[in-house]
């Protein structure tokens, strides 16, 4: 690695102790002088000191996953807690500890057994949720326990360290949206009495949003602060999807009704290619462990049969759900069992 002076355009450091490593993705200066952290391709992160030209300790992230972007905290909780974050290509953002202080018990010449403090170097916690794809940038505000992360996924999260007795700092606000186009929209709200009532907080101005990107959202035109992603966790563990970032197949369609939204389920969901349908919650946003199944799993004339559209009933009582076999299912929203069969 080679580094030039801004001001005089003038080479000023040239790294000569590095072989045998990947190309530099990153460079970010330290609060200590002379110190700077370096990522590369494979996922290994050192500190250099430029002054001295050596290596002075080093990290590899897991999966050898590229380092996107390195950030270094400078606020005085530094001091006890001398965190370096880093961003990786799959979505995660790991914080390491630069100084974590050890005791050890160590035989001395003079004295019996003496205790000598050393820093050690290592892993504190990952993120693993934060993010979906490539991290583009991780930054510390300066003087700030605050770390700011933006991905391809469009997200731009803001976290902040202020749990006393956790390593891992706590959400404390975002602003994300689909990651590819937007397949389907519905404007929520304003319909029935049940809604109305809720005009003054903006509920009549809430959409609806199933996007490319498997995942289905809820956006509110006037308080955009309450725009999130609606929860699969109840679902995906009750398939037994337990993956990172797990999603349900692509959304195809939905209905929805407002009249029961207070009561149980108001939402179906059906999905490309898929046998299944889903209820979720408006009141919660959050999808339920119903699972609409019209066909027999164990029947192998089944496996190409796919729902192709979704119908839900003013009472908000039943829904109906349509297949490519021409053949027409109707279910109860509450229970999620089926009352008929058409033809």
């Amino acid at each position: 690695s080679i580094i030039y002076t801004s001001k005089s355009n003038k080479q000023y450091f040239i790294n000569k102790n590095i072989s045998n490593i990947p190309s530099i993705s990153c460079i970010e200066h330290s609060p200590a002088c002379d110190v700077v952290g370096v990522g590369y391709h494979n996922g290994t992160i050192q500190l250099l000191n430029m002054k001295l030209d050596i290596v002075l300790f080093s990290f590899q992230q897991d999966n050898q996953c590229i380092v996107t972007s390195l950030s270094f905290r400078t606020d005085i909780g530094a001091e006890k807690f001398p965190y370096m974050v880093s961003g990786s290509s799959d979505g995660r953002v790991h914080i390491w500890n630069l100084g974590k202080v050890s005791t050890n018990d160590d035989l001395d010449e003079n004295l019996n057994k003496t205790k000598q403090e050393k820093l050690i170097h290592q892993l504190e916690n990952t993120i693993n949720n934060g993010h979906i794809g490539y991290i583009s940038n991780v930054h510390f505000l300066y003087g700030e326990p605050i770390l700011i992360t933006n991905s391809i996924d469009n997200s731009l999260k803001v976290w902040i360290f202020d749990m006393p007795n956790s390593n891992l700092p706590r959400l404390l606000r975002s602003r994300e949206g689909h990651q590819g186009p937007s397949l389907k929209l519905r404007y929520y709200g304003g319909i029935t009495a049940v809604s109305m009532r809720h005009m003054n907080d903006g509920s009549n101005s809430c959409l609806l949003s199933a996007g490319s990107d498997s995942t289905f959202r809820y956006f509110n035109t006037q308080i955009e602060h309450r725009n999130r992603e609606v929860s699969q966790v109840n679902i995906l563990k009750k398939l037994g999807i337990y993956t990172r970032n797990g999603r349900l197949p692509t959304i195809s369609g939905f209905d929805f009704i407002e009249t029961r939204q207070n009561d149980w389920a108001n939402i179906v969901t059906i999905h490309q290619n898929h046998k299944n349908a889903y209820l979720w919650k408006y009141k919660d946003l959050t999808i339920t462990d119903i699972i609409l199944s019209p066909y027999n799993k164990t029947d192998s004339s089944n496996v190409n049969n796919h729902l192709t559209a979704v119908a839900v009933s003013t009472c908000g009582n039943f829904c109906v759900l349509g297949s490519n076999t021409g053949d027409i299912f109707l279910y109860n929203m509450q229970s999620g069992l089926l009352r008929g069969q058409f033809p």
